[in-house]
């Protein structure tokens, strides 16, 4: 759909949940295709921090280290595999 005058973009692929948001979607094909290292590790921190904070801001059922741990694995197809007690120190 193209709206003259718009440049609000429709032509958007959907995502799979939206507590996580698009952005978030964004970040876990950026992991998939990161070399491990350094930069790697603190972007999973900080998408790990993120995916804590959205899970309790729209209280999709539980909220625990093994669910984030769970999702980040299945987001980035595997690429990603935490425990949850590595998900736990992340967050605090």
């Amino acid at each position: 759909m193209n709206l003259q005058g718009l440049d609000y973009n429709t032509e958007r692929r959907r995502i799979p949940v939206r507590h996580y948001g698009r952005l978030l979607f964004e970040v876990f094909e950026k992991l998939i295709d990161m070399p491990e290292g350094e930069e790697r590790t603190a972007l999973t921190q900080l998408t790990v921090c993120q995916m804590y904070r959205d899970l309790m801001t729209w209280g999709m059922g539980t909220v625990d280290a093994e669910k984030v741990a769970s999702d980040l694995a299945h987001f980035t197809n595997g690429k990603i595999q935490l425990t949850a007690k590595e998900v736990e120190g992340m967050i605090g």
